[in-house]
């Protein structure tokens, strides 16, 4: 039997013509890679696409079936049970992956050895470390899932299963990143099914999510004279540790302390840390501003600062006891 350098798992429901074009993109792009293609109830006209593959892919493929459409959660888990390449590429009926696509995203996780899932983003310019994957374009190593085990098939088959997968990996000591989407492109499927009942599996799910790992929060962290923290690496880390957890966290900064953190690094940290810079005028203004937005997509937030340094009206934290709960919940 030949070796394969990555499985491609495609979870399949219907839609025969999106997957004929799927599936030979795949074939076209990917001679490195088997096909671990799972009919998830499909009917006849897509499961005889399928058939056609698998037959004339012959070692290059396998076909699983499900009686039923049992979701993508469980559709993807029964590929997983059949790996045998050091590498899964996680893809969906509507991605269409071009040549080249697999060399880069392989040359990164070489040298980014900490990095165990690399998910594919559309509006991405350069990796960066991101707070979940995605189902329709995510190479994993193969390894993790026997480390951190599988998606939980009792959560959304979204956002809070990717989320909870994210989370066990760190737990592991293995990082998600993101990183351009070079090499594939997505189209845009309507989704099918009730939405009022997709919103309550979401609800659902986060829920169930937020009892497993703590709910995520929003935090503005202002650094207007000075970072906080005893250094540079311990305020970085103190941000990373905070941001793996899945929180949001906002830093604003102004005039030399602005030039240095941005020399340093922390305007691309990690996807959940946004990176403000405030303008030498006005910068009281500025700073209200960020906070008034903040606070309008969460009125949670909280200011992070032993002495605010304009008056807010908004929950306070003091930096120590920020870091006293980034350890608590870690």
């Amino acid at each position: 039997m030949p070796e394969f350098l990555v499985d491609i798992i495609i979870p399949i429901w219907n839609r025969p013509v999106e997957t004929r074009s799927a599936l030979a993109s795949f074939v076209a792009s990917s001679p490195f890679a088997r096909l671990v293609m799972v009919n998830n109830g499909s009917e006849r006209e897509t499961e005889r696409i399928l058939d056609e593959f698998a037959e004339a892919l012959d070692e290059g493929a396998i076909l699983l079936a499900t009686a039923r459409n049992l979701g993508r959660g469980a559709a993807i888990n029964l590929g997983i049970s059949q790996v045998k390449a050091p590498y899964v590429f996680l893809a969906d009926s509507s991605n269409r992956l071009q040549e080249g696509w697999f060399d880069p995203l392989l040359a990164y996780l070489q040298h980014n050895p900490q990095v165990g899932a690399l998910t594919l983003h559309d509006s991405v310019a350069v990796p960066i470390e991101a707070d979940h994957g995605s189902f329709d374009g995510m190479l994993v190593k193969s390894e993790l899932f026997k480390l951190a085990g599988s998606f939980d098939e009792s959560l959304d088959n979204g956002v809070w299963a990717l989320r909870d997968f994210a989370r066990r990996l760190i737990k592991c000591g293995f990082l998600t990143a993101a990183a351009p989407a070079t090499g594939l492109k997505r189209e845009i499927l309507p989704e099918f099914g009730s939405t009022a009942k997709r919103h309550e599996r979401q609800q659902a799910a986060a829920a169930r999510y937020a009892e497993r790992w703590d709910a995520s929060r929003s935090y503005l962290i202002p650094c207007h004279d000075s970072h906080p923290g005893e250094n540079l690496d311990a305020f970085r880390l103190a941000l990373l540790t905070s941001a793996r957890s899945g929180n949001l966290l906002t830093v604003s900064a102004g005039g030399k302390v602005a030039r240095i953190l941005k020399k340093e690094g922390f305007a691309a940290l990690h996807e959940n840390i946004s990176f403000v810079p405030l303008p030498l005028l006005f910068k009281e203004a500025a700073f209200r501003k960020t906070a008034a937005k903040l606070l309008e997509c969460d009125p949670a937030t909280v200011l992070v600062a032993e002495e605010p340094p304009f008056a807010l009206a908004m929950p306070l934290l003091g930096y120590s006891e920020f870091i006293a709960k980034i350890w608590k919940t870690r």
